[in-house]
């Protein structure tokens, strides 16, 4: 059965086209066909490389290996080279993501569930 769209929310074919242009990725299934997605496509879909994985479903150095800002539940984050030297030198806990010069709304989030 499928919950009718609440808000703005949108229903996606597909994870790849849920991921066209989204701010980030959002992970709240454990579902094997999640689990195999081409991460590089993933990567290249959204506009911003940030996955938020609630079911630890990807593991760390896959996500280090597609460059990717990676924060899980009970995990360490994974955060590209860049970013993790720009954190260390303003002795913040959680990097800016680059998102200068874009309004307070981040909604275009793709969430898998």
């Amino acid at each position: 059965e499928v919950l009718p769209p609440i808000g703005g929310m949108t229903y996606a074919p597909s994870a790849y086209e849920a991921a066209r242009d989204a701010d980030a990725l959002l992970v709240l299934t454990e579902w094997d066909e999640f689990k195999s997605l081409d991460l590089g496509c993933i990567r290249e879909l959204l506009r911003y490389p940030i996955v938020i994985d609630g079911r630890s479903l990807f593991s760390p150095e896959r996500m280090r290996e597609h460059d990717f800002i990676y924060l899980s539940i009970g995990r360490p984050d994974v955060l590209p080279v860049r970013v993790e030297m720009s954190v260390a030198k303003a002795g913040r806990r959680r990097p800016d993501i680059g998102m200068e010069g874009q309004n307070e709304r981040h909604d275009a989030i793709a969430v898998l569930q």
